[in-house]
């Protein structure tokens, strides 16, 4: 959601934050996917779960995919028409790309899902003149998975790198400054000691629900939030 406002152009949202004066906020078109909450029993399922995310993107960009059950012809068909429509090259923004996969590997279904999302993917995000920029997260590392075989250059970000090493939780510095704003400085090295438990690309990181739940509970004693 942060990633589609930032490049719908919605700048006020992100006033006195960061980004603010370091993006341009030109708006484009955004396309968004999450695959996170389907049911994918057989293949079926994840056609029938397609429909229904191209159909919410179609009322959000105001276009008519021809063939909704032509997955990637369809996504295709959909970043040249939001790009006829609006003048920009469109983002497209993939969650949790992988779960059909391990859904497909447990029931039994891999190799049609293993198919079914090279095609996919290659179909919007190959050689497309008209797309700006795509994201995918999820588990699996893409660059060791074959269904990426279609696509090249892609940019790969994991837990071991470097690269927004401190964007995927709160670091050292964020987490005394959120207890000094809470007025409980004190309170620091115990929340330390039960919520850093993350090392990205050599960074300490503090889960971020653990940190905010602590510092907002009226009993300020420590608990595995996170697990719980």
């Amino acid at each position: 959601d942060t990633l589609a406002e930032i490049f719908l152009g919605n700048k006020e949202l992100f006033e006195g934050l960061y980004i603010y004066d370091k993006y341009d906020f030109k708006p484009h078109p955004v396309i968004r996917i999450s695959f996170g909450s389907g049911d994918y029993a057989d293949e079926e399922t994840i056609h029938r779960e397609i429909t229904r995310i191209f159909e919410r993107n179609e009322r959000e960009l105001g276009l008519k995919c021809r063939d909704k059950s032509d997955a990637r012809g369809c996504l295709e068909e959909m970043i040249v028409k939001a790009y006829d429509r609006y003048g920009e090259r469109v983002v497209v923004l993939i969650d949790e790309y992988d779960t059909p996969l391990h859904a497909g590997y447990a029931k039994g279904y891999y190799e049609e899902f293993i198919g079914f999302m090279r095609n996919f993917l290659s179909g919007g995000l190959k050689d497309n003149q008209y797309l700006f920029k795509g994201v995918l997260t999820g588990i699996l590392r893409v660059a060791k998975e074959s269904i990426f075989s279609g696509l090249n250059n892609l940019g790969v970000y994991t837990v071991l790198d470097e690269e927004f090493n401190d964007s995927f939780g709160f670091t050292e510095d964020e987490t005394r400054k959120i207890f000094s704003d809470y007025n409980m400085p004190e309170r620091f090295n115990e929340a330390s000691n039960w919520y850093n438990g993350y090392l990205f690309g050599g960074l300490t990181i503090y889960n971020p629900w653990s940190v905010i739940s602590y510092a907002n509970s009226k009993s300020k004693k420590p608990k595995p939030f996170w697990i719980n």
